[in-house]
């Protein structure tokens, strides 16, 4: 059986595989984090705003902030590409352990 897509693919942009992976990478973190602020270590109660009030939000001043921001966005960024590279290569099992390491 013959799938016709309507806009020109390459196999492996074909497959969401690679895609699943981050997507499921990012529910899994947004759950445990969820699960870590409730109170769900058997070392720690309830979090949830603690870090709010003390030390703050700005306790290194808005530098401080901005720098957590930056520092994130290269967290999530470096396991989204991974799945954006397998995507764009013609043959990922071969292709992306070597870009990779």
């Amino acid at each position: 059986m013959h799938v016709s897509f309507p806009f020109p693919c390459t196999r492996a942009s074909a497959l969401p595989i690679p895609s699943l992976f981050a997507r499921h990478g990012t529910d899994r973190r947004s759950f445990l984090g969820i699960v870590i602020n409730i109170g769900g270590t058997p070392t720690r109660g309830y979090i949830g705003g603690q870090y709010w009030h003390n030390p703050g939000a700005f306790h290194n001043g808005f530098k401080g902030l901005c720098a957590v921001f930056v520092t994130a966005a290269f967290a999530v960024a470096g396991t989204e590409l991974i799945g954006l590279a397998a995507a764009e290569t013609s043959n990922p099992r071969k292709s992306l352990p070597t870009a990779i390491k």
